[in-house]
């Protein structure tokens, strides 16, 4: 089986015998012209090349929007390679807290209404009408897993893989949330909302925390 080619992150050195930027960077492209220099044509978005130089091709395209996505994820992904996780297994954790998070604030924010209607989520204040923290807090979580997933794919994690973090951040999340709604419990339904509302930030500050 062919061993999957590692995309690097960083313009490698030139190796060319007689460059003037041998064993250094090229400044642009790192292609070279017929006469051997460095060629000074820009790089397109997320490639070593510029478009003359092979960067239009659907491979170089691909690439580039991976590596873009990488070196993306490389600034706002917490991942310990020490303990033998990569970049991407930290980014698909990121997709999966995310995700649960989400899921956690939507039920409580679902719960709220189910209670007390849209007087539970909608206040009113001295300038006007605002939506409730809750709310605020579930929209945000939302932006930032749907941030995470696009990150993920366009990072070459198979979509499939994708789901399935999800899916298990929303198996935990369902355990959660049926332990408290649990008869056995006999928690008030204020007292389940509060529980949904505190799992949620529990699993925010665990996510933060990673």
């Amino acid at each position: 089986m062919p061993r999957k080619k590692v995309l690097l992150l960083v313009k490698p050195l030139c190796e060319r015998e007689g460059c003037s930027m041998e064993g250094k960077q090229h400044e642009r492209c790192r292609a070279h012209t017929r006469l051997g220099n460095p060629c000074k044509q820009p790089c397109m978005d997320g490639q070593f090349v510029c478009r003359l130089h092979g960067g239009k091709t659907p491979e170089a395209l691909e690439r580039g929007v991976q590596r873009q996505a990488l070196t993306m994820a490389q600034s706002l992904v917490a991942f310990n390679p020490e303990d033998g996780e990569s970049l991407e297994e930290g980014l698909l954790r990121e997709v999966k807290q995310a995700s649960q998070t989400a899921l956690a604030y939507g039920l409580a924010v679902s719960a709220l209404t189910d209670e007390h209607g849209m007087q539970g989520i909608v206040q009113i204040g001295a300038t006007g009408l605002s939506m409730h923290a809750l709310v605020q807090a579930w929209d945000k979580e939302r932006e930032r897993h749907a941030r995470f997933a696009k990150m993920a794919i366009d990072a070459g994690i198979a979509q499939r893989t994708v789901e399935l973090a999800e899916n298990q951040a929303g198996t935990l999340v369902r355990v959660l949330v049926a332990v408290l709604s649990s008869p056995a419990l006999g928690l008030t339904a204020e007292q389940v909302i509060e529980g949904k509302v505190i799992a949620a930030n529990e699993l925010r500050a665990a996510s933060g925390s990673a």
